[in-house]
Protein backbone atom coordinates (compact mmCIF):
# COMPACT_ATOMS: atom_id res chain seq x y z
CA UNK A 1 0.00 0.00 0.00
CA UNK A 2 2.88 2.40 0.75
CA UNK A 3 4.40 1.83 -2.67
CA UNK A 4 1.05 2.53 -4.32
CA UNK A 5 0.77 5.80 -2.36
CA UNK A 6 4.29 6.79 -3.40
CA UNK A 7 3.55 6.10 -7.05
CA UNK A 8 0.23 7.97 -6.90
CA UNK A 9 1.74 10.98 -5.12
CA UNK A 10 4.57 11.09 -7.66
CA UNK A 11 2.16 10.95 -10.59
CA UNK A 12 -0.20 13.52 -9.09
CA UNK A 13 2.56 15.90 -8.01
CA UNK A 14 1.59 15.76 -4.34
CA UNK A 15 4.78 16.27 -2.29
CA UNK A 16 2.96 15.72 1.03
CA UNK A 17 1.86 12.24 -0.06
CA UNK A 18 5.32 11.48 -1.45
CA UNK A 19 7.07 12.51 1.79
CA UNK A 20 4.52 10.68 3.92
CA UNK A 21 5.00 7.45 1.94
CA UNK A 22 8.79 7.81 2.02
CA UNK A 23 8.77 8.49 5.77
CA UNK A 24 6.66 5.36 6.28
CA UNK A 25 9.19 3.25 4.37
CA UNK A 26 7.98 3.11 0.78
CA UNK A 27 10.53 1.76 -1.69
CA UNK A 28 11.94 4.57 -3.86
CA UNK A 29 12.45 2.22 -6.81
CA UNK A 30 9.00 0.65 -6.86
CA UNK A 31 7.45 0.38 -10.27
CA UNK A 32 4.08 -1.12 -9.53
CA UNK A 33 1.93 -1.32 -6.45
CA UNK A 34 2.05 -4.68 -4.73
CA UNK A 35 0.01 -7.29 -6.54
CA UNK A 36 -0.48 -10.76 -5.18
CA UNK A 37 -1.04 -13.38 -7.83
CA UNK A 38 -1.25 -17.14 -7.50
CA UNK A 39 2.23 -18.56 -7.93
CA UNK A 40 3.85 -15.12 -7.92
CA UNK A 41 7.23 -14.87 -6.24
CA UNK A 42 7.68 -11.15 -6.82
CA UNK A 43 8.03 -8.75 -3.93
CA UNK A 44 5.60 -6.18 -5.30
CA UNK A 45 8.37 -3.60 -5.43
CA UNK A 46 9.10 -3.95 -9.11
CA UNK A 47 11.92 -6.41 -8.56
CA UNK A 48 11.51 -10.15 -8.91
CA UNK A 49 12.50 -12.11 -5.81
CA UNK A 50 16.04 -13.41 -5.95
CA UNK A 51 17.62 -10.86 -8.26
CA UNK A 52 17.58 -7.43 -9.75
CA UNK A 53 17.23 -6.66 -13.42
CA UNK A 54 18.95 -3.65 -14.97
CA UNK A 55 15.78 -2.50 -16.67
CA UNK A 56 12.29 -3.23 -15.47
CA UNK A 57 8.78 -2.66 -16.75
CA UNK A 58 7.09 0.49 -15.55
CA UNK A 59 8.26 3.81 -14.20
CA UNK A 60 9.81 4.59 -10.85
CA UNK A 61 8.32 7.35 -8.70
CA UNK A 62 11.19 9.63 -9.75
CA UNK A 63 10.39 9.00 -13.41
CA UNK A 64 6.71 9.82 -12.81
CA UNK A 65 7.52 13.01 -10.89
CA UNK A 66 10.08 14.13 -13.47
CA UNK A 67 7.70 13.40 -16.37
CA UNK A 68 5.01 15.49 -14.69
CA UNK A 69 7.37 18.38 -13.96
CA UNK A 70 6.69 18.06 -10.22
CA UNK A 71 9.79 19.73 -8.77
CA UNK A 72 8.84 19.35 -5.08
CA UNK A 73 8.25 15.63 -5.56
CA UNK A 74 11.48 15.25 -7.51
CA UNK A 75 13.41 16.94 -4.71
CA UNK A 76 11.77 14.76 -2.04
CA UNK A 77 12.65 11.63 -4.00
CA UNK A 78 16.21 12.78 -4.62
CA UNK A 79 16.61 13.51 -0.90
CA UNK A 80 15.43 9.94 -0.26
CA UNK A 81 18.19 8.76 -2.63
CA UNK A 82 16.02 7.64 -5.51
CA UNK A 83 18.19 6.35 -8.34
CA UNK A 84 18.84 8.96 -11.03
CA UNK A 85 20.30 6.24 -13.26
CA UNK A 86 17.29 3.89 -13.21
CA UNK A 87 16.06 2.89 -16.65
CA UNK A 88 12.68 1.92 -17.96
CA UNK A 89 12.25 -0.95 -20.40
CA UNK A 90 13.21 1.40 -23.28
CA UNK A 91 16.37 2.64 -21.60
CA UNK A 92 14.94 6.05 -20.68
CA UNK A 93 16.12 7.53 -17.38
CA UNK A 94 14.54 10.09 -15.07
CA UNK A 95 16.56 12.75 -16.94
CA UNK A 96 14.86 11.77 -20.20
CA UNK A 97 11.49 12.18 -18.48
CA UNK A 98 12.55 15.53 -17.02
CA UNK A 99 13.37 16.75 -20.53
CA UNK A 100 10.02 15.45 -21.80
CA UNK A 101 8.25 17.47 -19.10
CA UNK A 102 9.56 20.73 -20.54
CA UNK A 103 10.35 21.94 -17.00
CA UNK A 104 13.89 23.30 -16.94
CA UNK A 105 14.13 23.40 -13.13
CA UNK A 106 13.22 19.71 -12.87
CA UNK A 107 15.83 18.98 -15.52
CA UNK A 108 18.48 20.98 -13.64
CA UNK A 109 17.59 19.27 -10.35
CA UNK A 110 18.25 15.90 -11.98
CA UNK A 111 21.59 17.10 -13.33
CA UNK A 112 22.60 18.50 -9.93
CA UNK A 113 21.77 15.10 -8.42
CA UNK A 114 24.27 13.46 -10.75
CA UNK A 115 22.13 12.29 -13.66
CA UNK A 116 24.27 11.25 -16.63
CA UNK A 117 23.50 13.68 -19.45
CA UNK A 118 25.24 11.52 -22.06
CA UNK A 119 22.98 8.49 -21.61
CA UNK A 120 20.91 7.37 -24.58
CA UNK A 121 17.75 5.29 -24.63
CA UNK A 122 17.52 2.00 -26.53
CA UNK A 123 16.76 3.95 -29.73
CA UNK A 124 19.94 6.00 -29.19
CA UNK A 125 17.95 9.15 -28.40
CA UNK A 126 19.74 11.65 -26.18
CA UNK A 127 17.95 13.52 -23.42
CA UNK A 128 17.41 16.75 -25.38
CA UNK A 129 15.66 14.76 -28.10
CA UNK A 130 12.90 14.21 -25.52
CA UNK A 131 12.16 17.93 -25.27
CA UNK A 132 8.68 18.99 -26.36
CA UNK A 133 8.68 20.19 -29.95
CA UNK A 134 7.88 23.80 -29.03
CA UNK A 135 11.08 23.97 -26.94
CA UNK A 136 13.20 22.16 -29.53
CA UNK A 137 12.20 24.67 -32.20
CA UNK A 138 12.40 27.80 -30.02
CA UNK A 139 15.70 29.63 -30.56
CA UNK A 140 15.30 31.36 -27.17
CA UNK A 141 14.42 28.29 -25.07
CA UNK A 142 16.58 25.49 -26.46
CA UNK A 143 19.92 27.23 -25.70
CA UNK A 144 18.97 27.32 -21.98
CA UNK A 145 18.59 23.56 -21.97
CA UNK A 146 21.89 23.12 -23.79
CA UNK A 147 23.55 25.44 -21.24
CA UNK A 148 22.08 23.35 -18.42
CA UNK A 149 23.81 20.31 -19.88
CA UNK A 150 27.08 22.26 -19.85
CA UNK A 151 26.40 23.24 -16.21
CA UNK A 152 26.17 26.96 -17.05
CA UNK A 153 22.74 27.81 -15.62
CA UNK A 154 21.40 28.24 -12.13
CA UNK A 155 17.80 27.82 -11.01
CA UNK A 156 15.28 30.43 -12.22
CA UNK A 157 17.49 31.64 -15.04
Amino acid sequence: MLNARLLRGSQDGDPAVVREALDAGAFTETRQPMRIRPGSRGGGDGYPTGGRSRTLAGLTPLMHAARGGHLSCVIALLEARARVDAEDEDGATPLHFAAASGDLDVFKAMLLAGADSSVQDSDERRVLEYLPEDIQLDSMKRPKWEAALRDELTFSQ
